[in-house]
């Protein structure tokens, strides 16, 4: 299989919502601060991801003379509730015991668990309006896919269409309302750095991608195939010649699907200094219930290093993230005649 590893801009077309390092926080009204670390230090980053599952151990290094203790903010894709958070790696939010914490959010601290705040936005076209949504009674703001109009009278679920918070299918049998802000939520905790070491380890389920009408994209194609658009598109999906020949001598037998999935490194940034050790893991394995690895994974532009069947690594020294990370799962069948 194919690997390369990959640190660039997350925020695209068809792109899923990129998941962020922990930094320094603050939590005025509307929002989240971040802030730079004065004398906190990553000493060193170890980074899992695969289609089903996130890990990050962090080793802090306090170089203070006295404790410090910090707000330390860990913040999750913003969700477009038209299409809903309902796939987790093959759940639902129904599943869940606690439907808000829709990635299975988990925090150690030394190897202790520890219970992380959650706080939760709405935002639309740029604007927070959480307490506009939370005033107006639409509460939990992380809704289902299709709101019923059961819950308030025509009128007011009109109001709402008319404020944009909701689009409707009013000539559908059973009536649907579907929320338009996207839902964000941001993990909070106060976190004690004593002088010398500090782990902190993170877990979660990602909220992938899983584009239905990609085009050339995944192909190393461009918009009319221009050659700057080309060339524009193959560097940012981590497309290279190996890639385009793997996914080219794929469709000429079957076809292929995509799963997108992000990593803001660049938050790393605000600690002191640069990332002293960093090392990247990343998986093609699938290990949901009846499910096969997934065929080919591609994250560049650095070499990465093929480090069992279906695992990948890349380690850096001094490591000043200006990118952030993509990476491209792809998954291929065969069309039987």
């Amino acid at each position: 299989m194919l690997a390369r590893s990959a640190l660039f801009i997350v925020f695209a077309s068809l792109a899923a919502p990129a998941l962020a390092n922990g930094v320094i926080s603050e939590f005025p009204a509307g929002g989240v601060v971040f802030k730079q670390a004065a004398n906190i230090a990553i000493a060193r980053e170890d980074l899992y991801l695969s289609v089903r599952e996130v890990r990050v151990r962090y080793e802090y290094r306090s170089d203070a003379s006295a404790a410090e203790t910090h707000t330390i903010g860990f913040p999750m894709p913003a969700v477009p509730l038209d299409g809903g958070p309902s796939y987790l790696g093959g759940g639902s939010i129904e599943q869940l015991a606690d439907p808000r914490n829709y990635m299975d959010f988990a925090v150690k601290v030394n190897g202790k668990p520890i219970t992380a705040k959650l706080h939760e936005f709405a935002q639309l076209e740029g604007k927070d309006i959480t307490e506009e949504i939370e005033a107006a009674g639409l509460e939990p703001l992380l809704l289902a896919e299709q709101f019923h109009a059961t819950r308030f009278d025509r009128q007011t679920l009109e109001a709402f269409v008319a404020k944009g918070w909701f689009a409707s299918a009013p000539e559908s049998a059973e009536e649907l309302w579907w929320p338009n802000w996207s839902y964000q939520a941001v993990y909070e905790w106060e976190q004690a750095f004593v002088p010398g070491e500090t782990v902190v380890e993170i877990s979660y389920a990602p909220l992938n991608g899983y584009p239905s009408d990609y085009g050339q994209v995944y192909e190393g194609g461009g918009e009319y195939d221009d050659p700057e658009s080309v060339a524009a598109t193959r560097a940012e999906y981590c497309i290279d010649d190996a890639v385009l020949n793997a996914v080219a001598r794929q469709k000429a037998k079957g076809g292929y699907e995509v799963v997108t999935q992000g990593y803001v490194l660049t938050t790393g940034n605000f600690w002191k200094g640069p990332i002293e050790e960093f090392n990247l893991v990343v998986d093609k394995a699938d290990p949901a219930e009846g499910m096969e690895n997934l065929d080919l994974v591609a994250f560049c532009p650095l070499e990465a290093k093929k480090i069992s069947e279906t695992q990948f690594a890349w380690q850096a020294s001094n490591f000043e993230p200006d990118r952030d990370m993509r990476v491209l799962y792809y998954s291929f069948y065969d069309i039987e005649q």
